[in-house]
Order: structure tokens, then C-alpha cells, then sequence
């Protein structure tokens, strides 16, 4: 098996004319993987100022992405030009901590500005509600610190709000229709599912969540055991049980619970949920003694996630056990393999156990960090310093254009890769935007602006507007 991709590193990224290639060697006895068939080359928006071939929007004049800053709100088209929008028109108080929070979503931009202080106890927020023509749909003003947390397809809108001298925080909605409804105290799990149901942690005893539809003010409550730490997937939410030898996975619904039982995984208490999908029905399960398996809501099928490292690499592992594979949101897994010089990202294909390279490998990384959304990987080496779980030593020297510590590489199966230099590893993925096809990463340019990078062509384009950078969708 032979890994072999295009790499180009200047200054701050990789530029056309430029073809440094890495090969990294297996086993020679490996039958070499056939070439994948060639994808058309998309053709590019002749009306779009970047990010050309991604699928962004409809045409040019479609707002695309956000940007914003502490006293400036921009909407953003794919031709280039914006729609501006003022904040901070409350002065705040001297001493008071001040934020800007903005969503966007279910064709709507949600922005709010708001202040707190301790002593005297005291808060002010508002929040707006804009089309992206930049019409102001409705406004909310409270003595409270009120913030967008997600927002649905269809615009539902969930707001967390601090009140002065209450012990936690109240979950707020706001509906389509602009109807405001009081779901409590708790935290809601993410966006609305797509029936427009919501899955909930409550705050009114232990161990308590809800699935809940606050269009009707229907609820269904759950207690799943104590310590089984339930995580959010695509319709509710999923925990694990066990008695005795018996493992199932227990997934809550509005609609009722459902059990899959988990035999090809034995030992109960080792067993976690590492990932789960918030678009598909996809679930990854790793145990304590590295063993992996992908359970598909939606049909039942449980696979064990045979993984055989091609030859000369193994399983990567860090000094905590934490290190492996990786879910993105819409199903992908990623997996690290390693040999004694170089970590190389693999994509898996848990139909069949495939594995297709994810750019290019990283030379004796202390810790990796990673995101991925619409088939785009983002990933960045950091130094063992940085973390309180860094990997094993690597002994050997590593081969000409591995990627150094303190890169970020960008990537999809089996396509280019494009590195950039970072201040820190730990800014991946939250400071990297990936719009919701993948064709567009937003790369921090360190001067409060971003580049962005046209992943199908390797097009690096200046950002039309500074400030923190949010894809509309």
C-alpha cells in the first residue's frame, strides 16, 4: 500500500505550482489499492468572490456567512459584499463583563449583546432576530444575560439565561410563529431535532433528562442509571446498561425507548459511547482494551470495527487512553494509526473496514486535534507540553514533508491536502469553520481576518470582512 499526496507549505499556506510529494512505504507484499475514479472538477460560480466550487448558496446575492465583532454585525453574500448591522447600542457598566453571541440557521442570523456584573448584582441583554436581507424580525429585551445556544431548520431558537443570583441557568425557545416558551431550569442538548422535538438535561434532581416538544408542551422524562453520561444523537438521546455479562445500548425518544443489545462487545464497564451523529443514526463504541463497533440507529446492525493497520503502523494511543477513533457530524470516522516516526489520519468505511488516507502525516505529534463536517477533516499536531495526555515518544526520524508541530492540515478522503501554520493546536476545530458541504474552510489569518480556502481547488481568498467568521448553514 503506498500513501501518496500533494503538499505545498509556504509561509502561512500551501500555493499552486508547487508539488512536494511524501510516500509513505507499507508492507511491499500489499497488494497496491486500485485508483479511485476521478470526481468531475466542479465548475466555478462565475458570481461568487470565494470558495467558487462549494455549494454555499443558490447564486452570488445569498448571504453565506457571518461575521462580528463586540460593535459590528456583517452578513455576508457570496459575491463579496454585506449587509452591516450596529451593536452595543446599551453602554455597559464600568467593570462589566460584555459579550457578543451570534447563530445562524433555519434562514435566520440570531444575535444577542449582553452585560453582567457581581457586585451589584445586575444584568442586561438583547436579542434580535434578522432575515438575511438584514429586516429585523423581533426583538427581545431582558434584565437577565440571555444567549442563542442553537437554532433548528425550521427556526426554532434555544436561549440560555443567567438570571441574577439564581443557582443555574433557564432554558428559553423561542418558536417560528415568535412565541416564547419557559422550559426551566436544565440545558437543552443541541438543536431541535428535525421533528422539532428536543432532548434535555434537567436541573431539578439528579440524573433526570427529557425529551420534549415545546410546540405542544409534550415531555416525556427519563432516568437513565447514574454515572451513564447519555449523549445526543439524532432523534433523542443514547446511555448504556449493563447486569452481569449483558451490555445493551438504551436509545430515548419522545416517541418511546428502544434497546440494542451488544453482544460482540463483552465487557460492560468498559464500554463507552465515544461519538454519535447529529444528522444520521450512526454511533461509535470503543472499550477500555481498544476494541470498536458502529451501531446504526436506524436498522439495528451492529459492526465490529475490525481495524487492520496496513503494514509498518499501528493503533495510536496517548498516555490517558483517550486517543482513537473519531465520529464527525455527519457519520464520518476517522482513525489514527501510527509508526515509530509519523501519526497518519485514516478515514474508515465501517461497511467494509476500508481505510482511505486523510492527507498527509504528522511527524512525532505530542497531541492531535481534530473536526470534521461534510466529508472536511481539519487537523492539527501540538506539542506533548500542551496536554495532560500526550502520545508515546516517537524514535525514529521522520520522513521529508511530514507535517511539523504547529500545523494544521485540511483534508478529505483520498483528495488534497493543505496545511497552514497555528498558533495553537488546541484552536482546532472551533476556530476553523467548515461550511455544511465542506467545500469551504475559514482559516484564521492572525489578524482578526480569515482566509478562505476553496477545498476542491486549493483557492486561498481574503475574507471580505474581519471578525470572528460563522457559515450561514
Amino acid at each position: 500500500m503506498r500513501i501518496s499526496t500533494p503538499l505545498c507549505l509556504a509561509a502561512l499556506l500551501l500555493t499552486a505550482g508547487c508539488d512536494v510529494q511524501l510516500t509513505l512505504e507499507t508492507d511491499p507484499e500489499t497488494e497496491p489499492e486500485p485508483e479511485p475514479e476521478p470526481q468531475p472538477e466542479p465548475e466555478p460560480r462565475t458570481d461568487a468572490a470565494f470558495c467558487k466550487t462549494a455549494s454555499l448558496g443558490a447564486s452570488g446575492s445569498d448571504v453565506v456567512a457571518i461575521t462580528y465583532s463586540q460593535e459590528v454585525l456583517r452578513l455576508v453574500r457570496w459575491d463579496g459584499t454585506s449587509v452591516e448591522l450596529g451593536l452595543s447600542s446599551e453602554p455597559a457598566p464600568s467593570g462589566a463583563n460584555q459579550a457578543v453571541q451570534v447563530i445562524a440557521g433555519g434562514g435566520l442570523v440570531v444575535a444577542s449583546e449582553w452585560w453582567s456584573t457581581f457586585e451589584p448584582s445586575d444584568s442586561w441583554s438583547r436579542v434580535r432576530w434578522f432575515a438575511p436581507s438584514g429586516e429585523l424580525l423581533d426583538e427581545w429585551t431582558t434584565e437577565s444575560s440571555l444567549g442563542p445556544q442553537a437554532i433548528g431548520a425550521d427556526g426554532t431558537t434555544i436561549l440560555n439565561e443567567w438570571v441574577p443570583d439564581a443557582p443555574t441557568s433557564r432554558q428559553l425557545v423561542r418558536l417560528p410563529t415568535g412565541e416564547r416558551v419557559d422550559l426551566g431550569w436544565g440545558w437543552v442538548m443541541g438543536a431541535p431535532f428535525d421533528d422539532g422535538t428536543l432532548a434535555m438535561e434537567l436541573y431539578d434532581a439528579p440524573d433526570r433528562f427529557a425529551l420534549v416538544d415545546p410546540r405542544t408542551g409534550a415531555e416525556r422524562a427519563v432516568e437513565p442509571p447514574a454515572g451513564s453520561y447519555p449523549a445526543r444523537t439524532h432523534r433523542g438521546f443514547a446511555y448504556l446498561t449493563s447486569a452481569g455479562d449483558d451490555v445493551a445500548l438504551v436509545h430515548e425518544t419522545l416517541a418511546g425507548t428502544e434497546t440494542f443489545e451488544l453482544p460482540a462487545l463483552a465487557d460492560g464497564a468498559s464500554i463507552y459511547i465515544a461519538a454519535a451523529s447529529e444528522t444520521t443514526g450512526d454511533l461509535l463504541l470503543v472499550d477500555t482494551s481498544a476494541e470498536s463497533a458502529h451501531l446504526d440507529l436506524e436498522t439495528g446492525q451492529l459492526t465490529s470495527l475490525d481495524i487492520s493497520p496496513p503494514g509498518g503502523l499501528w493503533a495510536l494511543e496517548d498516555t490517558c487512553g483517550l486517543t482513537g477513533p473519531s465520529m464527525g457530524r455527519t457519520g464520518e470516522i476517522a482513525t489514527p494509526l501510527r509508526d515509530d516516526a509519523v501519526v497518519q489520519l485514516f478515514q474508515l468505511d465501517p461497511a467494509s473496514g476500508s481505510l482511505t488516507s486523510l492527507g498527509l502525516p504528522f511527524a512525532a505529534p505530542g497531541f492531535l486535534s481534530l473536526g470534521s463536517r461534510g466529508g472536511t477533516t481539519v487537523a492539527a499536531s501540538g506539542s506533548a507540553g500542551d496536554t495532560f495526555c500526550p502520545l508515546p515518544t516517537f524514535e525514529a526520524e521522520a520522513p521529508p514533508g511530514a507535517l511539523p508541530i504547529g500545523t494544521v492540515q485540511i483534508a478529505r478522503a483520498g483528495g488534497a491536502a493543505y496545511a497552514f501554520e497555528t498558533v495553537s493546536a488546541w484552536d482546532v476545530p472551533w476556530s476553523y469553520p467548515i461550511s455544511a458541504d465542506g467545500g469551504c474552510v475559514a482559516v484564521p489569518d492572525g489578524e482578526g481576518g480569515h482566509q478562505l480556502l476553496d477545498v476542491s481547488t486549493g483557492e486561498v481568498s481574503i475574507a471580505p470582512s474581519a471578525g470572528t467568521w460563522l457559515f450561514s448553514r
